[in-house]
């Protein structure tokens, strides 16, 4: 549009240099040469005009042009940002969990061997248990025998607290505690042992066995 306007204020400017001297020679009329600048004048500027209607025209395009490009690129932008950080995030909080659980595992790694080792200990108690009671067992029921044999006593473990109970056993042979007919004669016996230390506890004891022995035979 420059251009135009360019050309058309040379071809004025051609007019005048060029066609004024044949006019005013024609016409020498000053009214004339008055009119072709005022026209001059005028359609520069009406091309000034349009052509800064033209540029205004062109920024509000341009204008028009960024708001657009802005309204649809930045949100994008905001939001590919926005999930870029969500991203991000959610990478970190699975490095976390993923620490925290091969951590755990670690641990629990080391509960089970220590287990293991536990086990491994308490087998190895439960044999040597086993072994001893195996060898005891003859020995301890040689006790028990000989103590049965001694006292004459068979204990009752049924009982509740600290109550002691439990029978005199006569010997299968021989007069001892066999009644007057000649059958064999058990005498139960029961005492309570709370508040008793060990030596009150043997006395009542040899003295409940004393006089049941003594019943057993009188009887």
């Amino acid at each position: 549009m420059a251009a135009t306007a360019t050309r058309t204020l040379q071809e004025m400017r051609d007019i005048v240099n060029n066609d004024m001297p044949q006019i005013y020679d024609r016409t020498a009329g000053v009214d004339d040469v008055r009119e072709v600048l005022e026209l001059e004048a005028a359609m520069e500027m009406e091309c000034e005009r349009r052509e800064m209607d033209a540029r205004a025209m062109i920024r509000d395009t341009i204008d028009l042009l960024e708001q657009r490009h802005r309204a649809i690129v930045e949100p994008s932008e905001q939001a590919f940002v926005a999930r870029v950080r969500e991203v991000e995030h959610e990478r970190a909080q699975a490095a976390s969990h993923i620490q925290e659980q091969a951590e755990e595992a670690a641990a629990r790694e080391r509960d089970i061997e220590r287990m293991q080792g536990e086990v491994e200990d308490t087998q190895t108690e439960i044999e040597n248990t086993v072994d001893a009671h195996t060898m005891e067992m003859p020995r301890v029921q040689n006790a028990i025998g000989l103590y049965t044999n001694i006292t004459r006593i068979k204990w009752n473990y049924e009982t509740e607290g600290e109550i002691m109970a439990g029978w005199l056993v006569p010997p299968e042979a021989g007069v001892g505690m066999r009644g007057a007919n000649g059958t064999a004669v058990v005498e139960g016996f029961q005492f309570d042992a709370a508040g008793k230390d060990d030596f009150e506890v043997a006395n009542k004891l040899w003295d409940v066995i004393d006089g049941k022995a003594r019943a057993m035979v009188e009887a």
